[in-house]
C-alpha cells in the first residue's frame, strides 16, 4: 500500500475519532450550511405568515449535484493472525496521557515518538492535529499500525498547545467558535434578533441568511435568501465566516448568521 494511501486512510480515521472526542467534551460547534455572503442593509424584518407559509420569491435552492461517495478503506497490508498492534491514532486522541502511552507500546520494537507543538487558541489546546508515520510503517485492516521488531523511524504527532506572547495563533482545523469564543457566548439559538444586535455590539459585519426546507425536495434540500433582519419566528442555525465556513482568524470581523423557521426540518435537523 502506498504512503499516500495510509495517509488517506488514517486521515479519515482521524477525522472520525476526533469527531467522537468532541462530543464527549461536549462542545457545541454551529452546523454549517452552504450559503452565499453578502452585506444586508438594516430595514424592517419581514415576519412569517401566520399559517407558516412563506414566499419562495428570491430563494436560492442551488442545483442537483451528483452523489459522490468516498473510496473504500486500503486493502489490508497484514493479515497473520495474532501480530502485535497499536492504534496509534486512539491512543492519542482517547488516552489522557497518550503521548507517554504510545511511547511505551511502541518504543521497545524500534519506533520513537516525537511531539510537534503547534500554537493554537486555547480551545484546541492538547488536540492532536495530525500523525505522520515512518516510510515503512504497515498496517492492518482497521489501520492499526503493525509492531514489528527491529523496525525504524519516527511517528510525528502534530499536538496543539498554549502560544507564548507574540507567538502566532494557528487556526487551521479550528472553528469558528474556538478562534473567536466571545462569538458563542453572545449566541442565543431563540433569539436571533438579539444575537445580530450583540455581533454588531462586538464589532463584527453580520450578513442574515434566511434558510428554508425546499418544497420540492430537489437540488440542496434548502432554500436561502439574503435578508436585512431575521424574520420573527426564526432561530439562529448557525454563524459561518464571510465564505460560509466554519473557520475563522482572530482577524476575522464579517460573519454570516444563518436562521430558519423554528418548526422547518432543517432547524430540528440542527439543534
Amino acid at each position: 500500500m502506498s504512503s499516500e494511501t495510509q495517509i488517506h486512510a488514517l486521515e479519515k480515521l482521524g477525522r472520525q475519532l476526533d469527531e467522537v472526542a468532541a462530543r464527549r467534551r461536549r462542545r457545541r460547534r454551529p452546523r454549517v450550511l452552504v450559503a452565499l455572503a453578502f452585506a444586508g442593509a438594516l430595514g424592517t424584518a419581514p415576519a412569517l405568515a401566520a399559517t407558516g407559509a412563506i414566499d419562495l420569491t428570491g430563494f436560492d435552492f442551488g442545483a442537483d449535484m451528483p452523489r459522490t461517495g468516498e473510496p473504500g478503506g486500503p486493502p489490508a497490508v497484514v493479515e497473520e493472525p495474532n501480530v502485535p498492534t497499536v492504534n496509534v491514532l486512539e491512543t492519542l486522541i482517547e488516552r489522557p496521557d497518550g503521548v507517554r502511552e504510545l511511547r511505551q507500546r511502541v518504543e521497545p520494537y524500534g519506533l520513537r515518538v516525537r511531539v510537534a507543538e503547534r500554537p493554537v487558541a486555547p480551545a484546541a489546546v492538547g488536540r492532536l492535529f495530525g500523525v505522520q508515520f515512518p516510510r515503512e510503517a504497515r498496517f492492518d485492516r482497521q489501520q492499526r499500525l503493525v509492531l514489528e521488531r527491529g523496525s525504524r523511524g519516527t511517528i510525528i504527532a502534530s499536538i496543539g498547545v498554549e502560544a507564548r506572547s507574540g507567538e502566532r495563533v494557528q487556526t487551521e482545523g479550528l472553528s469558528l467558535y474556538e478562534v473567536l469564543p466571545q462569538v458563542e457566548r453572545v449566541v442565543r439559538r431563540d433569539d436571533p434578533g438579539g444575537t445580530l444586535e450583540r455581533l454588531q455590539k462586538l464589532g463584527f459585519s453580520v450578513a442574515v441568511k434566511f434558510v428554508i426546507d425546499n418544497p420540492d425536495r430537489g437540488g440542496s434540500g434548502t432554500g436561502v435568501k439574503d435578508v436585512a433582519l431575521p424574520p420573527e419566528g426564526t432561530v439562529v442555525l448557525s454563524i459561518l465566516n464571510a465564505d460560509g465556513e466554519n473557520a475563522a482568524t482572530p482577524q476575522t470581523r464579517s460573519l454570516i448568521m444563518e436562521v430558519a423557521p423554528a418548526d422547518a426540518e432543517v432547524a430540528r435537523s440542527h439543534p
